[in-house]
């Protein structure tokens, strides 16, 4: 059982993800307290039955931080069902599950973490945009699957591809051409360009006065990869072939109403490595984790996100992934600076004024 929850102050639910355990057990106990008279067991937990249920506790979470600064940590139950409390820019993130207190702590960074490179402070952006939601939805996915079979996610590293100097020259000559020549062919001045293979990191170049990447920007760098290429890009319409039983047994597997993708990425990487007539004998030995090859994948995929660098503020990107071969991704990150975006808004406001003027 597992479910993670964004509050915001007026206790409303921003975002919601949660397996079909929690839904089933929370109907349950609805049922018993007299909260919901029918009979239905739907999937789908709609904002008003969670604010209903969470309320008390999330009220007396926020009145012990702001009134006394001693806020709740932890609860954990005589079930074992554990909560954990964090919070980030005045928002409450919440996470239950059965696993080590510690445990889901770590995982709740984890999940606030990558709400700042998606959302920075403007969190409340998730109910808003469905689909950032969803792409945090498939971020979380991939990293829980992922931290289950690559030990760089699971200890939080970036590991380096070690390949002979030759291939190290050249990868990263490429890079500096095709940023030279990124810069001739677009306003963006702070470019960075990198090469991952299989989310190992081979080769990366900056131009002249961008930001240094941190080492939590390349991973989650290599998160988006992973989450874009070891699943289609429409995870909504993959259904699961998984029965009943089968989902009850599987704990990592979560539900997210509206904004959420149906599919987690092991069950659609499972839908793409089906054994074919002529594969029988190379899935003996096929690792859990596949890239999509380059017919199966969707292109170059684009995202604004932002990374903090060697600062201590997050600054918005640009980021272009392009995969250039089966688990071989080149990222292009152009920095967004503060002149870019003041010109961005007067060609804005130029066209609003230009439309008012052809209207009237």
């Amino acid at each position: 059982m597992k479910c993670i929850l964004i509050f915001d102050h007026l206790n409303d639910v921003l975002y919601a993800k949660y397996n079909k355990k929690f839904s089933k057990h929370a109907r349950k106990l609805s049922r018993e307290q007299g909260f919901i008279s029918d009979g239905r067991d739907d999937d789908e937990l709609s904002s008003n039955f969670l604010i209903q249920h969470f309320s008390p506790i999330v009220t007396s979470q926020q009145l012990m931080n702001c009134q006394f600064g001693n806020s709740y940590t932890s609860v954990q139950c005589k079930d074992g069902t554990n909560i954990v409390f964090n919070q980030y820019m005045g928002y409450l993130f919440v996470q239950i599950g059965l696993n080590d207190v510690n445990w889901l702590q770590r995982t709740l960074g984890i999940f606030i973490t990558v709400v700042k490179h998606l959302c920075g402070p403007n969190v409340s952006i998730l109910k808003k945009n469905k689909s950032n939601a969803l792409l945090l939805s498939r971020l979380l996915d991939t990293w829980m699957q992922l931290q289950d079979n690559d030990q760089a996610f699971l200890l939080e590293a970036i590991e380096q591809l070690m390949v002979n100097v030759d291939l190290t020259a050249a990868s990263l000559k490429a890079l500096q051409d095709a940023v030279d020549k990124l810069k001739t062919v677009t306003e963006f001045s702070r470019i960075h360009a990198m090469l991952l293979v299989e989310n190992k990191f081979l080769s990366l170049y900056s131009s002249r006065g961008a930001q240094e990447l941190s080492a939590g920007d390349i991973m989650f760098l290599s998160l988006m990869c992973e989450a874009f290429y070891l699943a289609p890009a429409d995870t909504s319409l993959v259904e699961s072939t998984e029965s009943e039983d089968a989902d009850e047994s599987s704990g990592d597997e979560f539900y997210s109403p509206q904004s959420s993708p149906q599919g987690s990425p092991f069950q659609t990487r499972r839908e793409y490595s089906r054994p074919t007539e002529d594969s029988s004998q190379v899935e003996l030995h096929s690792s859990p984790i596949r890239f999509l090859d380059i017919s199966e994948a969707d292109g170059i995929v684009s995202q604004v996100v932002l990374l903090m660098g060697s600062g201590i503020t997050y600054n918005p990107h640009v980021v272009h992934i392009c995969p250039l071969d089966e688990g071989v991704h080149l990222l292009l990150m152009f920095e967004v600076t503060e002149t870019f975006c003041f010109k961005t808004l007067s060609i804005t406001i130029q066209h609003i004024k230009l439309y008012i003027l052809l209207t009237t």
